[in-house]
C-alpha cells in the first residue's frame, strides 16, 4: 500500500471500516482530512482509548480455578488472560500456570515432567485435563419409579406385579420338590417313526 497515492489509501481504508468505525469516518467532516497520515493520526487518537491495555504479568498471580470450575475451562481461561499479559517471558508463564493449577494429577504431572517452552506446557495441561475430564463417572441421577412424592409422606408400597404377599408359584422347600412322584414316561405306543428316541 506504501506505492499508492494518499487518496487512494483513504479511500481504501474505508472499505476496511465496519460498525462503529464506519459510522466514525462518515461524521468526519468534508475536507478534514488532506493526507493519509492526517487519517491514521485521528483514527488512532479516536480508537485508541477503547482498545484492551495489556496488564502486568503479576496480574497472573490472582488467576485461581473457580468454584465448579472444571480443569479445563479454568485452563482455557488461563490462556485468554495470558495473552493480555506484557513483560513475560515463558519460564514466568510456566511457573505461574504451575501455581495456579490446583492440587492434583495434572499438576504432579507437569512437575514431575517439565517441558521447555509454554506452549508445550499448556498444550501438555490441555491434554491432561482433558484426559482427566473423561476419567471421572459421569454424574448420577436419581432414578425414580413412578409418579413424584410429596416431601415428608411416603408412598404405598404395594409389592410388583399381582402378587403382592412375596408368594411365587416356584418357591417351594426342597423337601417338597424331592417328595413329588418322577414325571411319567412316554408309552411306546405314543412314538412315531419319526422319532423313535423321544
Amino acid at each position: 500500500m506504501y506505492a499508492y497515492p494518499e487518496e487512494i489509501k483513504c479511500r481504501c481504508f474505508l472499505a476496511t471500516l465496519e460498525g462503529q468505525a464506519c459510522e466514525w469516518f462518515h461524521k468526519l467532516p468534508k475536507g478534514s482530512i488532506d493526507k493519509w497520515s492526517d487519517l491514521a493520526h485521528k483514527f488512532l487518537e479516536h480508537f485508541a482509548s477503547s482498545r484492551r491495555q495489556k496488564l502486568p504479568f503479576s496480574h497472573l498471580l490472582n488467576v485461581r480455578i473457580r468454584k465448579g470450575e472444571q480443569l479445563r475451562e479454568f485452563i482455557n481461561r488461563w490462556e485468554k488472560e495470558a495473552r493480555d499479559v506484557q513483560g513475560a517471558d515463558d519460564q514466568a508463564l510456566i511457573a505461574m500456570l504451575q501455581a495456579a493449577l490446583p492440587q492434583g494429577d495434572v499438576r504432579k504431572e507437569l512437575h514431575r515432567n517439565p517441558l521447555s517452552t509454554y506452549q508445550e506446557m499448556l498444550a501438555r495441561a490441555k491434554y491432561l485435563a482433558l484426559e482427566e475430564d473423561d476419567d471421572e463417572p459421569p454424574v448420577r441421577k436419581e432414578k425414580k419409579n413412578g409418579p413424584p412424592v410429596a416431601e415428608g409422606k411416603k408412598r404405598k408400597d404395594y409389592g410388583k406385579g399381582p402378587n403382592p404377599t412375596g408368594y411365587h408359584v416356584n418357591r417351594h422347600p426342597v423337601h417338597a420338590v424331592q417328595s413329588l412322584p418322577a414325571p411319567l414316561t412316554v408309552g411306546k405306543a405314543m412314538v412315531c417313526r419319526m422319532h423313535p428316541n423321544t
